[in-house]
């Protein structure tokens, strides 16, 4: 099904944007409030811009804008709201704002940057949700279709917006003829929670969905684990019986999720042998297996011998995931194999950032969760690894990865961000940490640990945060940046 012809976009509703009153609530800072803004002027729509933001904070973006539009900065009004005809919130604004309550309560379109791509792109998607792993899987997925295909990455970071990922299709892709032998292209995009709320109205689906695992993350927007789940299955709501879903087998979330997929096509992948019955990838001695619900036991597809050792037990569950997305997305395994000795490494997950003999540096900023953490320190931990963490709560639990940081890392080779969510972890620690070292700033933090690691033969420096950085930082963007900055002011 994914190789079926398809146009790139649904030009015939693009043409409605001509003259339609938009307002963009919320220009933000990364990019994709400014990518659709400046789609929707170039398709001549009627475009107000709100943001709580002042100018003065904005003026990057506004820069950016290719045209004037009609303004309200330092704040909004619901007038703005009453006089448009669809309401594109910004990612930060929850679905539960008085605001996103008030358009559908005046029954305006309610839309964010991703559903309204899904409305517009006709192209196949592989889409992938989940508290972690998510940009790492994308990333692996889309280098590993690009052996048969054209991936083309649609959100995934501040370069590849959603809608400047629309306007490229809609410029550059011509509708490729059935039975040409042109590459077929494959959109393949990262769906975090905040984009999946508005989901639930959004009747086009991914052609291959994946939830790489659920986690405690995000309980300070939403009200339960149970909502943060409801909100991760959106991603497959509206699938078809022509559709995937892929799920984590060894998740605790994964038995809740299958109960609501209905009939549709399920897949498992899993870190040990699939039970009968079971249809999906699993791993064994250095293998992958592939398994369908009649067989009683698996077929060996992929060697992944000395996988772990070079990417971690985490990864090779991304990579499961990211092989079995790829090959029902049409990728055979003998074209996957060569695939997996060439994948990229990451930033800011787990990313090696400074190497020598005696000394290794690793940013990984993208850990804004306490699972995200242990990972690292599973990884990287030991009587040589120095840990600086610490950062912003979100109502988060620290129980178990306090357990965590007791078994891998020394107590005199934690240093922490001073933050929110740093007062817990040590709240977690008291016994194990008496006297805390807390500082201000990473060029602080990072001048400490080099200073631990000096005393051994080799040494680790792991920036893993479990937290994120609203006390400190504009974004995680920012954060991983900063200290990557250090490193080069220090190292090189």
């Amino acid at each position: 099904t994914m190789l079926t012809y398809r146009k790139a976009v649904d030009k015939e509703a693009i043409r409605t944007f001509s003259g339609l009153k938009v307002l963009v609530f919320g220009l933000g800072i990364l990019g994709g409030g400014v990518a659709a803004a400046n789609w929707l002027i170039r398709h001549k729509a009627r475009v107000t811009i709100t943001d709580l933001k002042p100018e003065t904070e904005l003026t990057e973006s506004l820069n950016r804008l290719e045209q004037s539009v009609s303004m309200r900065l330092g704040g909004h009004d619901e007038a703005d709201i009453r006089n448009c005809d669809l309401v594109l919130f910004n990612p930060d604004i929850p679905v539960r704002s008085p605001y996103v309550a008030l358009a559908n309560k005046l029954n305006k379109r309610v839309e964010n940057e991703a559903t309204l791509f899904y409305r517009l792109c006709r192209l196949p998607i592989v889409a992938v949700t989940g508290t972690r792993g998510k940009t790492t899987t994308c990333a692996w997925i889309e280098h590993i279709l690009n052996q048969r295909f054209i991936a083309a990455p649609a959100g995934n970071s501040p370069e590849n917006p959603f809608m400047h990922t629309l306007q490229v299709l809609e410029n550059t892709v011509r509708d490729r003829e059935p039975n040409s032998n042109a590459k077929a292209r494959i959109i393949v995009n990262e769906l975090p929670s905040y984009h999946l709320e508005y989901f639930e109205g959004v009747a086009h689906s991914p052609d291959v969905a994946v939830i790489t695992n659920i986690f405690q993350d995000h309980l300070n927007r939403h009200t339960s684990m149970q909502e943060y789940v409801d909100t991760k299955a959106n991603i497959f709501r509206n699938q078809t019986m022509e559709q995937f879903l892929i799920l984590n087998h060894g998740n605790p979330w994964t038995a809740y999720l299958g109960q609501q997929t209905g009939r549709r096509p399920l897949m498992h992948f899993s870190m040990s042998e699939l039970p009968t019955g079971v249809a999906g990838l699993y791993y064994e001695n250095g293998f992958l297996y592939t398994q369908n619900r009649s067989a009683s036991n698996g077929e060996k597809v992929l060697g992944v011998k000395g996988f772990t050792e070079r990417w971690g037990r985490h990864n090779l569950e991304n990579l499961l995931a990211a092989v079995l997305a790829a090959n029902l997305a049409g990728v055979s395994w003998t074209e996957i194999q060569p695939a997996i000795d060439t994948l990229p490494e990451i930033a800011f997950r787990q990313e090696v950032v400074f190497k020598n003999h005696q000394l290794q540096v690793v940013n990984d900023n993208a850990a804004t969760s306490p699972d995200g953490c242990m990972a690292a320190i599973v990884r990287f931990g030991g009587k040589s690894c120095v840990l600086i963490t610490g950062g912003t709560d979100r109502e988060l639990d620290y129980t178990a990865w306090a357990e965590s940081v007791k078994k891998r890392i020394q107590a005199d080779h934690l240093v922490f961000l001073e933050g929110s969510a740093t007062d817990k972890m040590l709240h977690e620690l008291r016994e194990y940490v008496t006297s805390p070292t807390i500082l201000t700033s990473l060029d602080d933090c990072f001048n400490t640990a080099l200073e631990r690691a000096k005393g051994f033969e080799t040494a680790v420096i792991v920036f893993s945060p479990g937290a994120k950085s609203f006390e400190k930082f504009d974004n995680e963007f920012a954060r991983g940046r900063a200290f990557n900055a250090v490193v080069d002011r220090l190292l090189r």
